[in-house]
């Protein structure tokens, strides 16, 4: 049997006024996503992948549409929203930057639960320093540590592992699949790599170009637990690639196209007004 969606998004549509103009960022998004399902969701740059996270997360409220997380049991929906920059506080040392979201557990627990997840992300010895005496990987694994302290159901990811060097990148991309594993979150991970997407995602959202829209949701073939190394050589990952990057270059240039024509059409009002002026 089929379990019930534990995230359920439903005709979203959301905008932003700026200059005086209304930017539409997201527009009827529908989508369903399974506990413990691991969604990547891909699109061009301003396809409003940020916004949609940022909705779920309830940090914004959408302009109309409905979004529901369910949870087993009571009212736990703890949900925790790992960002591009760590975020780690430079005046706590690492220990304490974890333990940010333990204040209302017994300190013994907080504790305990904070050795837990540092000692599952390689940082326990580390747990004394500060996050300037970091390398850009610990600060990455130290603000995961911080996300998965609280047992979160829910993980919120925007490009973690941006800026990191390739090596890095997957170290951390084999780190998350191991910790996705052994703790069966449901996590949404927003990327602009495709690569990434297949390592790491169950299924992955493609999104349009603004105003982002459900363009495709692309179901990956590997089964957990996966490794960088094991998957990227076999031609399943191959297909996928091809298929999604065959669905986002049609919407990079409609964005282009889109960008062209709006630059040509203020260029005009711009000479139009000044022949106006000048008569």
């Amino acid at each position: 049997m089929e379990k019930d969606p534990k995230i359920s998004v439903s005709d979203l549509n959301k905008s932003y006024r700026t200059n005086g103009s209304l930017l539409k960022a997201l527009e009827e998004i529908s989508l369903e996503i399974r506990e413990n399902e691991f969604f990547c969701v891909i699109g061009p740059s301003g396809c409003g992948k940020t916004t949609l996270l940022r909705l779920i997360a309830g940090l914004e409220k959408p302009d109309t549409g409905k979004i529901s997380i369910s949870s087993p049991g009571a009212a736990r929906k703890q949900l925790s929203f790992v960002f591009q920059q760590s975020l780690l506080f430079p005046w706590m040392t690492v220990r304490e930057n974890v333990e940010l979201g333990l204040k209302k557990t017994v300190p013994e627990q907080a504790r305990a639960r904070s050795e837990q997840y540092l000692s599952m992300t390689g940082l326990l010895k580390f747990a004394d320093f500060y996050p300037h005496q970091l390398s850009g990987g610990m600060e990455k694994r130290a603000a995961l540590a911080r996300a998965l302290a609280v047992e979160p159901d829910i993980i919120l990811m925007d490009e973690p592992f941006a800026y990191q060097d390739a090596q890095t990148r997957d170290m951390l991309r084999n780190l998350l699949l191991e910790l996705y594993h052994r703790e069966k979150r449901t996590i949404i991970f927003v990327t602009h790599d495709i690569r990434e997407a297949i390592i790491l995602g169950s299924k992955i959202v493609v999104v349009s170009s603004s105003p982002g829209r459900i363009k495709n949701i692309v179901e990956v073939p590997f089964p957990y637990p996966r490794s960088v190394e094991k998957i990227i050589p076999t031609d399943a990952f191959h297909d996928v690639y091809w298929k999604v990057d065959a669905i986002l270059k049609g919407e990079i240039e409609r964005a282009v196209e889109k960008e062209s024509l709006d630059i040509l059409a203020k260029g005009h009002i711009m000479k139009s007004q000044r022949t106006i002026d000048n008569e």
